[in-house]
């Protein structure tokens, strides 16, 4: 089963991560400070366009959308709750955008110069590490994440290629109309 990631950078601070992971439904509770105010950004717009939109009967929706549109729409539907966008109340919208913490995972990015280190997670664990850190302390120092701890990484080894001589060939004659193209972009500029 594929499980859905979230992407981290290891220089961002807690509470920038928090905001992130908000805005992709997930958190331990719908009071904390970035999902509250995710989930009510999400409740005023939401409110907001209701109000501004007649209601349009089911057979003028349905005329103006593609059949695709529609019945992604109808799946929708089935999947979350219906709500009357214009009454909509805090726990409704935080229904709405709730994530199942525990289908999902979290890639962390962390360069060191030239070194690229990546670190999978659990979900759970990170959410729970960092909501009893400080906001402003970097992820790298809220979830200790080291070098021995990153992920290992698979696939072939970089083998060190050779040049290769052109046995004859010259290089022009590979690309048809380069040097020209060069030449000319060259007077151009120049």
């Amino acid at each position: 089963m594929l499980r859905q990631a979230v992407t981290l950078d290891a220089d961002m601070t807690v509470q920038a991560a928090l905001r992130l992971l908000a805005s992709n439904g997930y958190w331990l509770s719908p009071d904390e400070p970035e999902a509250r105010s995710r989930i009510e950004a999400y409740r005023e717009r939401i409110k907001g366009l209701a109000s501004r939109t007649p209601k349009k009967s089911a057979a003028t929706a349905h005329s103006e959308r593609t059949q695709w549109a529609w019945n992604a729409e109808q799946d929708a539907a089935r999947v979350r709750p219906r709500v009357d966008p214009k009454a909509m109340t805090f726990e409704e919208a935080a229904r709405i955008l709730t994530r199942p913490i525990d289908e999902a995972s979290v890639a962390i990015f962390r360069r060191d110069g030239v070194t690229i280190f990546w670190y999978a997670r659990d979900l759970r664990h990170v959410l729970q590490a960092l909501t009893q850190t400080g906001s402003r302390v970097r992820l790298l120092d809220a979830l200790g994440l080291h070098e021995y701890t990153s992920s290992k990484t698979s696939g072939n080894k970089a083998r060190r290629q050779e040049p290769r001589p052109l046995r004859g060939r010259r290089a022009s004659r590979s690309a048809p109309g380069c040097c020209r193209r060069l030449r000319a972009a060259t007077v151009r500029v120049g």
